[in-house]
């Protein structure tokens, strides 16, 4: 029995650095307010500022005319806008901003700044963004050189960037590739384009002394993740070989259909991950449904919602001092023949203002608890129309479900959605702010815990029952310690025990079974059939021994 101890003590010895080795977690706990996110089972009565509703209108059926004329070739959301906005920059209102809130340091939030919104920046609550994207630097992809003229002007003009400077922001500037033949282009010439995007980009950087770069390369084709990867750590390195301070952003979808991303291997070339947690539902969607479900009651038969995709990214290895969740600023609308809905079309986006404007009453307004989100059903003419959308109360119980999963914030498509309308700032004040998450009492659940530092406590086990079966089987060599654990009946169920959990938690890491149920049953019999074999095992063993 002595030198069983004395195996399994140098043992896990070993095992306790070299797990803290090779985890590499950072020892960080992000604490957050328990707040009461009881589901709201009533109409909201969110009140509008009395815009012109006439003029929404019309604002509204001009984009409308761009959107049905180039909505089959842009597949991607934030090209859908770019083409709705980019010419023409929708009419500002003057927004009295927030005062006495500060962003907790604990958390970060990311904001995309379009270059068609213009001189919205004058009404952002600085106080409670971290970082803000100039969105964008379209790559022309045979050349490398931005596509437009008028964004690049913006960028090196624009006092968005010496205003977020002073309030003590990062400033980025994102660039976009958008579409499978423009990405297939691109990525294929490994070094004129590439090489050009990239000089371009310190200058407009170092012109701006601004922070670093977002990427955000949309619809890339199936088995480009490679080449995609290859130009991510070029990047990387030519950047921060200029300045190490650079920040690199990049933008991933909400599901990576084409597995583009290698992230394990991004993840050492970047410094953040920033989700698209958006349009689940939109143009190219066959049926009608919320743009940001955070639980769709369709899963897991049909598609994502924001849990699983989160889990998914979780899992392929995106750190949580790293992951950012992007939520949206805008809606869909859908119409139909049939009250239904059951052959419903997608008919336009509407940013929150444009939602604010057009649907001033609240009748037909409905808060949907298993998607976390609000719909609005009404009738026009023989036409039947559901609007799906997020404000200030669905928004603020998605923070907190960020906050209590442990990632490292939240991200804002587009920041001027709601211009002319505080609610959406109040509701980053009301749960993200400094007060919000300090002010009240601390929270901790083992289940956040576990979630955050997941490969740790998997890392950790692992090798403390591989160490602990390694150092009984050496100490099995030994006919009296045979004899002491196989004779004793009761050891046997300890035995079972401890091979199963090794044989669930080996297969749980590798991803030999996926289906929690089967793998309970598959390392259970794992752990009883190993266990018998030991015992037959030693059977032999223990005839042969004196």
């Amino acid at each position: 029995m002595k030198e069983l101890i004395r195996y399994n003590i140098l043992l896990w010895l070993i095992l306790t650095l070299t797990a803290v080795a090779v985890s590499g977690q950072e020892d960080t706990t992000l604490e957050f307010e328990n707040k009461d996110s009881k589901y709201i089972k009533t109409f909201f009565k969110e009140v509008t500022s009395g815009e012109n509703r006439q003029k929404a209108e019309e604002e509204l059926n001009n984009t409308q005319k761009k959107i049905s004329k180039f909505a089959s070739i842009y597949r991607t959301i934030h090209k859908e806008h770019n083409t709705l906005f980019g010419e023409d920059q929708i009419e500002l209102t003057e927004t009295e901003k927030l005062r006495g809130y500060k962003l907790s340091d604990r958390v970060e939030v990311f904001g995309w700044h379009p270059y068609w919104m213009g001189e919205a920046y004058t009404s952002y609550n600085y106080n409670l963004l971290s970082t803000i994207s100039f969105f964008s630097y379209d790559v022309h992809p045979e050349s490398g050189m931005p596509r437009s003229s008028k964004s690049i002007l913006q960028w090196k003009t624009t006092g968005l960037v010496d205003s977020a400077q002073v309030a003590g922001c990062d400033v980025l500037l994102s660039v976009t590739c958008h579409g499978f033949t423009d990405n297939r282009i691109f990525l294929d010439n490994q070094y004129r384009q590439q090489d050009a995007l990239i000089d371009t980009l310190l200058s407009l950087l170092d012109l701006r002394q601004a922070n670093g770069i977002d990427v955000d390369f949309e619809a890339i084709p199936l088995g480009y993740d490679s080449k995609f990867t290859a130009f991510i750590k070029k990047l990387s390195i030519r950047l921060k070989a200029h300045n190490p301070d650079y920040i690199i952003s990049l933008a991933i979808p909400a599901v990576d259909h084409n597995r583009v991303f290698r992230i394990r291997t991004l993840n050492k070339l970047v410094d953040k991950f920033v989700m698209m947690g958006y349009d689940y539902h939109g143009s190219t969607s066959p049926n009608a449904g919320p743009i940001a479900p955070l639980h769709d009651p369709a899963y897991p038969t049909k598609g994502y919602d924001l849990s699983r995709s989160v889990d998914t990214y979780l899992k392929a290895g995106v750190p949580y001092s790293k992951f950012i969740l992007g939520l949206p600023y805008y809606g869909g609308l859908w119409s139909s023949e049939n009250v239904n809905f059951a052959e419903a079309y997608f008919d336009r986006h509407l940013t929150f203002k444009q939602i604010k404007a057009l649907y001033p009453d609240t009748v037909n307004m409905e808060f949907e608890p298993s998607t976390t989100s609000v719909s609005y059903f009404s009738k026009s003419d023989s036409l039947y129309h559901l609007l799906y959308f997020d404000n200030s109360t669905t928004l603020g119980m998605k923070y907190r479900w960020m906050l209590k999963k442990g990632l490292a914030g939240i991200g804002i498509w587009a920041l001027g959605y709601d211009n002319g309308h505080n609610e959406l700032w109040q509701a980053i004040a009301d749960n993200l702010s400094e007060e919000a998450i300090s002010g009240g009492p601390k929270l901790f659940t083992l289940g956040a815990f576990v979630l955050r530092y997941r490969d740790l406590i998997v890392v950790t086990v692992t090798f403390l029952l591989s160490f602990m079966i390694l150092g009984f089987i050496l100490a099995l060599f030994s006919w009296k310690i045979r004899d002491a654990f196989f004779v004793s009946q009761t050891f046997r169920v300890v035995y079972i025990l401890i091979f199963s959990m090794l044989c669930i938690v080996l297969m749980a890491q590798f991803r030999i079974v996926e289906d929690r149920n089967l793998l309970f049953l598959v390392g259970l019999s794992a752990g009883v059939l190993i266990t018998y074999l030991a015992f037959r095992i030693s059977n032999l063993y223990s005839v042969k021994s004196p």
